[in-house]
């Protein structure tokens, strides 16, 4: 079937910046191009994903793996109705915090930092953390699997297969003069920023677009975001920390090493 380009974008895929090419064929699906790998066909509602047409015959399994359980599958659970957050996150009283920020506003120390020192917040996600609006607010996926966090540190079958989303922490680098703070954000506010760290977003055509909208509204009417202003500096890490943990039904005795 004739398809429709959606996009075409350059993207970070496995390891290296590359050409993706995102096309709508009617009825069928997507067709998702990924340069130097190849082509998945990614199928209405996100039911299938099958890797059609390699860019050459000696692939390395790791790249396809890569651009698989990157693009092609956050565009498939977009197709779902399973919004992708580009965030760390961890498993705090029964509910999913999610953490996110531009890069180098040191999302990735603090991330550490947090899963070091506070008994209790068991990390879930170190970079992807799907999400979903139910009846119930929104519910994170918590089995997705993460590239970045070694095959030890990811979760079993032991955690639920869905947990509800308990807040987002937004990460904004101060300057060095300020000393860390936290703001709650309006609701108009809130779905901005769940709208501009969600993934794969380039990718969407016009339906999946206003589903995702209409998910980052009804999520942020519901979800508390707050802005963590934190100076990109050890010396803040204690202070940040001690927000995060103090912060309403999320505080926990800490483990200070």
């Amino acid at each position: 079937m004739p398809a429709t380009l959606i996009s075409r974008v350059t993207a970070w895929v496995a390891g290296e910046w590359r050409k993706v090419a995102c096309s709508r064929a009617g009825e069928s699906g997507y067709l998702l191009y990924v340069e130097g790998i190849g082509a998945f066909a990614i199928k209405t509602e996100g039911s299938a994903i099958v890797f059609t047409s390699p860019e050459s015959d000696n692939i390395d399994s790791s790249l396809i793996e890569d651009a698989l359980l990157g693009p092609a599958l956050s565009l498939a659970l977009a197709a779902r109705q399973i919004f992708c957050l580009h965030a760390s996150a961890w498993l705090v009283n029964r509910h999913a915090v999610a953490l996110i920020g531009e890069s180098g506003a040191g999302k990735s120390t603090l991330a550490t930092y947090v899963s070091s020192h506070l008994a209790g917040w068991r990390r879930l996600a170190d970079d992807t953390l799907p999400v979903a609006m139910t009846a119930t607010g929104p519910m994170a996926f918590p089995r997705f699997p993460q590239l970045k966090l070694p095959i030890d540190q990811q979760v079993g079958a032991e955690t639920p297969e869905q947990i509800p989303l308990g807040a987002v922490f937004l990460l904004d680098a101060a300057t060095s003069s300020l000393s860390p703070a936290l703001e709650v954000l309006d609701r108009r506010s809130a779905a901005s920023l769940l709208v501009k760290h969600t993934m794969a977003t380039s990718l969407f055509d016009a339906p999946l677009l206003a589903a995702h909208i209409n998910f980052c509204a009804s999520a942020a009417a519901v979800t508390p975001v707050k802005r963590l202003r934190y100076p990109h500096e050890p010396t803040s890490l204690p202070r940040a920390l001690d927000l995060m943990a103090a912060d309403g039904e999320l505080a926990l005795p800490r483990d200070r090493q």
